[in-house]
């Protein structure tokens, strides 16, 4: 469930950076696909996949730093990837997505949604 969830939340986020950064630099748009695809990902995770009784305000403040962290990753990352190897901004973006996926899961899992 969680990986079909974050499918969508990877078409979510994709499709939003690729608009966004039509018009704006790619620290914005990776801000605001970040974002989109963070409250999708807390409500669907929370409420179906992982089925939390926790503490919702604990729950929102962890996740909030998950993804404060991916956000300054990701925007680091997209930035040292085309800089260090002449990787494209969206092969990077794709990139920091896959590694995201694995550790937010296992965040979400054992410790966010517990």
């Amino acid at each position: 469930m969680y990986y079909g969830l974050s499918s969508v939340q990877t078409f979510v986020e994709f499709g939003v950076f690729a608009l966004a950064q039509l018009a704006l630099p790619t620290g914005v748009a990776n801000g605001i696909a970040v974002a989109c695809s963070g409250s999708f990902n807390f409500l669907m995770n929370r409420n179906i996949t992982f089925k939390a009784s926790s503490n919702f305000w604990r729950s929102v403040a962890m996740f909030i730093a998950l993804y404060v962290w991916n956000f300054l990753f990701g925007t680091w990352f997209i930035g040292w990837a085309a800089a260090s190897f002449g990787c494209p901004e969206m092969v990077g973006k794709f990139i920091t997505m896959a590694m995201q996926g694995i550790w937010g899961f296992c965040l979400c899992k054992w410790v966010i949604f517990r």
